[in-house]
């Protein structure tokens, strides 16, 4: 069996009050509701004690319909054996046909009390029944529940996935959209058993809608899952959103037409169609919203002018405080809002720069670190990195655990800064070998060794040491330590870019690192490419009229210029296959003028903006590379971009080219 956990990345903006007071509604119906279930329950069974013990009295009665229901009516050979039994113990039929009529009637009159009381319950009056729909059922039937398990499984989905989606799409629309996925689940399940009698209720159909917007919106977010299979073999493991959500759909659809092809009305007493509904109206809604952009012109900017109004007051009156000489008086004013609101990074940011204007930087310390990692979640890799290197100044003791200190390692090699990398990395040897999970140990040990840190070997040691350490990943270390010990030779770079791809292990980071820029004087060979679109390899560009895959192991650094030269200002990215650090006297270089492509195509994503197109490209060729930004991490993502009054300019003064 598995059980989901949660996602990996739990982090919101904003409480979840929606989520929340749905999730008080249906509990809290369901518990005003239990004993008035119980009542009509206790009465209505000692009704249809009395109506069964009086048609097996008169067994020569004809059972009205719902009384065939409730006795298992249908299979003519227990139907036959139902009479014989009956029949044994019942009274002959009289003689008298008024006297068998009026029997008759009393019994239909029983049968009728009892369905009369049964149609009493909280599941007939507010649950939606397809063969006679009230409006308002169509939205009461989403709080009502059957019993724990069905009202306790409802609310864990909710509140494994209506949290984010309430936090993406904002309260109004979430909101909205709930009511809006639950009332169309429910409407497209009793169109498809349109003579159904019996109650749809639960928020399963609403909540579905749920799940269906989260498996779009956050499809790549892996989610935590806890199996188990007899009592032996326990343990958890992680898996994408759009796989374990695409099954259970996979799942409802199979068993929703399943239960129709064994003739189940209503579903066989689980509404798989409501599911599948609910799940598709989800899934086209966001879909929809991402498609059209609606999310990031419109929804995203609301929710962060609102999350930041209030705060902007806090903010600037703690800044006239500290201004006014009242740093601890700002600080503490600050410390109180986070208390009242710990979920807001803009406080805590503020109140991280008072402490570092202070010089109290270790007493922020608490703050720093929350915020680091609240970065890391949200993939601000530039904001966690900025409070980093001011902690690490403090020199003080910096409780971080050894995941975040790892992605920290890892952003820093990424923007060319080795050895701050290579510290970094050396913080994870300041805890004990328990201080760290075994996942973590080995990812530590591949980025020393990529590093080429003087740890490498003690990381790759400890993560070695772990009895649990899996064998693929045993295997894989003991082949680094191995290799590591054994002379590196180097590898020829190809003349021109090659179709077939390059492995990435062929160049390591440091390899690419430079050295001296301004020592070396080259020349320059220019090939002017297209970009295409981005693979799993690299990058696809055109040379004239054909093709060629660009393997991401092929780029040694990635050059980025705005050439002020013309009429209009444009930028030249180039792609140094050659970097500008090597003895080479001719640099190759596959260069992509921005006047020659539309950046709104090569990743598919549609961003309207031709400038933040042209900063997402940067960023995926950056990180798909791993190749050294130049002339600064900061230049070579467009936060500005470098400017020169012409391309000679540029490769002179970037590049090392003669004049």
């Amino acid at each position: 069996m598995i059980i989901p956990i949660g996602p990996e990345d739990t982090s919101v903006r904003r409480l979840p009050w929606v989520t929340i007071t749905i999730m008080i509604l249906c509990v809290a119906v369901f518990l005003m509701t239990l004993p008035v279930k119980k009542r009509i329950a206790q009465k209505a069974g000692a009704e249809l004690s009395q109506a069964v013990r009086y048609y097996m009295e008169h067994p020569y009665l004809e059972p009205p319909s719902e009384l065939k229901r409730i006795l298992g009516s249908g299979n003519k050979e227990k139907d036959a054996a139902l009479r014989e039994l009956v029949k044994q113990f019942g009274k002959k039929p009289p003689e008298d046909s008024a006297v068998r009529k009026e029997q008759q009637q009393r019994l239909e009159r029983l049968v009728k009390v009892v369905f009369t009381t049964i149609h009493q319950m909280p599941a007939y009056r507010f649950g939606l029944i397809p063969a006679n729909i009230r409006p308002a059922s169509l939205i009461t039937h989403m709080f009502m529940h059957a019993g724990w398990i069905h009202l306790l499984g409802n609310l864990f989905f909710l509140y494994l996935t209506g949290p984010f989606v309430e936090d993406e799409l904002g309260r109004p629309i979430f909101a909205a959209f709930y009511l809006v996925a639950g009332v169309f689940a429910g409407l497209m399940f009793a169109i498809h058993y349109p003579n159904f009698q019996g109650p749809l209720i639960g928020a399963s159909g609403a909540i579905a809608g749920v799940m269906g917007a989260f498996a779009v919106l956050f499809w790549k977010r892996r989610i935590r899952f806890f199996y188990w299979i007899g009592v032996i073999f326990t343990g958890t493991f992680s898996a994408p959103a759009w796989l374990m959500i695409g099954l259970w759909f996979l799942r409802e659809l199979v068993f929703a037409q399943g239960m129709d092809a064994l003739g189940m009305s209503g579903g066989g007493g689980v509404a798989h169609w409501a599911h599948v509904w609910g799940f598709g109206l989800g899934f086209v809604t966001a879909g929809a919203l991402r498609r059209f952009g609606i999310l990031e012109k419109y929804v995203s900017p609301a929710i962060e002018s609102k999350v930041t109004l209030v705060d902007n007051t806090i903010i600037d009156d703690a800044m006239e405080m500290f201004r006014a000489g009242d740093t601890d008086g700002a600080i503490a004013h600050l410390k109180e809002a986070i208390q009242s609101d710990p979920g807001n990074v803009d406080l805590k940011l503020a109140a991280w720069h008072l402490y570092v204007e202070s010089g109290r930087i270790e007493q922020g310390s608490a703050i720093a670190v929350d915020l680091i990692r609240r970065s890391l979640r949200q993939g601000d890799g530039e904001m966690a990195l900025m409070v980093w290197s001011e902690l690490k100044k403090s020199g003080g003791d910096l409780f971080l655990d050894a995941v975040s200190i790892i992605r920290l390692a890892g952003l820093l090699r990424d923007e060319g800064r080795l050895d701050e990398a290579r510290e970094t990395i050396h913080d994870l040897m300041l805890a004990g070998d328990q201080a760290v999970p075994v996942g973590a140990a080995v990812r530590a040990a591949r980025l020393a060794h990529d590093l080429n840190a003087p740890d490498a070997a003690a990381l790759i040691e400890r993560a070695l040491r772990m009895p649990e350490l899996a064998p693929e990943a045993r295997a894989e270390l003991s082949k680094i330590r191995d290799e590591a010990a054994a002379p590196v030779v180097p590898t020829a770079v190809p003349s021109s870019p090659p179709e077939a791809p390059v492995k990435e292990e062929e160049a390591t980071p440091q390899e690419r690192a430079p050295v001296d820029l301004v020592a070396a004087v080259h020349t320059l060979k220019v090939m002017r490419a297209i970009p295409l679109r981005f693979t799993a390899e690299g990058l696809m560009i055109r040379v004239g009229e054909k093709e060629h895959q660009l393997g991401n192991a092929q780029v040694e650094a990635v050059a980025v210029a705005g050439i002020k030269e013309g009429p209009r200002p444009y930028l030249l990215i180039d792609l140094l296959l050659d970097g500008p650090w090597s003895d080479q006297p001719e640099l190759r270089i596959v260069r992509l003028d921005s006047r020659t492509f539309n950046p709104r195509t090569v990743l598919g994503k549609g961003e309207e903006n031709p400038t933040q197109a042209l900063r997402a490209i940067l960023d995926e060729l950056l990180r798909s590379t791993g190749a050294v930004p130049l002339p600064d991490p900061d230049a070579a993502r467009g936060k500005p971009f470098a400017m020169f009054a012409s391309e000679q300019e540029y490769e002179r003064t970037v590049l090392s080219v003669a004049s």
